[in-house]
């Protein structure tokens, strides 16, 4: 079974050459197979030499460019060390042991996580069983006083499915103001912009909704460790008050900002894509394999009978693939797209454990 696609847009790119091309593939943790953006690697290599100085103390300057790239302002947004920060800055400022926070598994474990080292207690809204679609009314019936945050993931992290603005408006509207609705897409740079939810108006009118994303994905700096949250001033004020001095480091601060203006780059990890997943997805459905639709970098597949995450994915590994076992969900893998050749190697190794 070979995969192919036109690609050549995708390995003209310097990107290329940073690419993850080692064995084992790693196709477990949705990094960027291009690898790093070109300009965020170049930022870091001339900053090398001052590096024996400390970052800014102040974060106002990161924060400036951040806001001008989503039209917002300086005002509206709090940096953090990575999503997983911005999440734990989160926790920090809206949990403590006599609250309360929603969560729709299969999720991203940090929000767990975060809410447990805070005491809070977790109220488990579980996403559709065969759909994986959110439950807005399971929601909105799960909030007491005490419930302080919900969150939601869009394209969500393991399944890749993606909820429309209905969802997202109906519990705006319908959940008290002392309820954060933290909203991680950190996946969004993958999604059509034709479907892709509209988050400035959220933030404009909603004092209680607060955005998530990360630098780790489509920017292929997951090594650095950057991310940031915007929210309403005075919500991104509380986020902010939890941060240390010198919080974010050199290299991240500008690679950050390099990263942002590299738009070839973004547009290439958004190709590959998008040429890579149906053409993955399709593969899977040969050998029988059942996949969801995906809005993100990955695929999630279940296991074929027989099969369990664990075992199927110790077996990938001895060929040489790393897949994860897909949160909560202990029968079903979840697959980064890579470049083809990654691709393809995922397919084989699959194909020669089933058979």
């Amino acid at each position: 079974m070979t995969l192919s696609a036109p690609v050549s847009a995708v390995v003209a790119t310097p990107a290329a050459s940073d690419a993850t091309h080692v064995n084992p593939y790693r196709l477990g943790s949705n990094e960027n197979p291009l690898g790093t953006s070109p300009k965020a690697r170049a930022a870091i290599a001339h900053a090398a030499a001052g590096l024996w100085q400390y970052p800014p103390r102040s974060d106002e300057s990161f924060r400036q460019v951040v806001a001008a790239y989503h039209g917002l302002d300086k005002d509206n947004v709090a940096i953090a060390n990575s999503g997983c920060d911005a999440l734990w800055l989160i926790a920090q400022a809206a949990l403590h042991e006599d609250s309360q926070a929603i969560i729709c598994p299969p999720a991203f474990p940090v929000y767990a996580l975060t809410a447990q080292k805070r005491g809070a207690e977790i109220i488990n809204v579980p996403l559709a069983a065969e759909t994986f679609a959110l439950d807005v009314d399971g929601i909105l019936a799960a909030v007491t006083p005490t419930t302080k945050a919900v969150y939601l993931c869009n394209p969500n992290n393991p399944t890749g499915t993606y909820f429309g603005e209905d969802a997202l408006t109906r519990l705006l509207t319908h959940l008290p103001e002392h309820v954060w609705v933290i909203y991680d897409e950190v996946y969004y740079h993958f999604v059509d912009e034709n479907t892709r939810l509209d988050i400035h108006s959220k933030l404009a009118t909603h004092s209680n909704f607060i955005v998530v994303h990360s630098f780790s994905k489509a920017y292929g700096l997951a090594g650095v460790r950057l991310g940031y949250a915007l929210a309403h001033a005075d919500t991104a004020a509380q986020l902010r008050a939890h941060n240390l001095p010198f919080h974010v480091n050199t290299l991240a601060l500008l690679a950050g900002e390099a990263a942002l203006s590299d738009r070839e780059h973004i547009a290439a990890s958004v190709l590959n894509n998008r040429q890579q997943k149906p053409l993955l997805e399709q593969a899977l459905h040969a050998l029988g394999i059942r996949t969801w639709e995906s809005h993100a970098n990955f695929v999630l597949f279940a296991c074929p009978e027989g099969w369990n995450a664990e075992t199927l994915s110790a077996q990938m590994l001895a060929r040489g693939i790393i897949v994860r076992p897909a949160f909560d969900l202990p029968n079903h893998l979840r697959v980064t797209v890579g470049l083809p050749d990654m691709n393809q190697a995922c397919i084989t190794a699959l194909t020669e454990v089933l058979h």
